[in-house]
């Protein structure tokens, strides 16, 4: 289970007293009873019978890992503690990314075109 810093950080402020500093600083209120949130489960409520051990290995993608338990079922998972913030959208608009970059890269050689040129005739003065 994955539990955020945020929920046993000493300096949560009890519920009617918190500021506006302090909600700007990302403290959330005390409650004596800790969240379980479904997201902080990475078995999504399936048990692995007789485990012998977990595995993790590095996705290459930032703030994700792979996980996979063992025994006498598998169980594997993506687990991304800090969410996927790093992963394109499936409707990401690919199209405007491509005009973009080619834009970007067309006006930059016209403009070293253009600056090699006026060198060349401010050279020839």
């Amino acid at each position: 289970m994955l539990l955020s810093k945020a929920f046993v950080d000493p300096r949560r402020p009890p519920k009617n007293l918190v500021t506006p500093e302090d909600k700007e600083e990302g403290l959330i209120p005390y409650d004596a009873k800790l969240p379980l949130l479904p997201k902080h489960y990475i078995n999504y409520y399936k048990q692995i019978k007789n485990i012998r051990g977990i595995e993790t290995a590095p996705a290459y993608l930032e703030s994700t890992s792979l996980v996979v338990g063992y025994g006498l079922d598998l169980f594997f998972t993506r687990v991304a503690p800090s969410n996927t913030f790093d992963i394109l959208n499936p409707d990401f608009n690919y199209f405007a990314l491509v005009v973009t970059s080619v834009t970007l890269l067309v006006l930059t050689v016209a403009s070293s075109w253009m600056a090699k040129k006026k060198d060349l005739q401010r050279l020839w003065k």
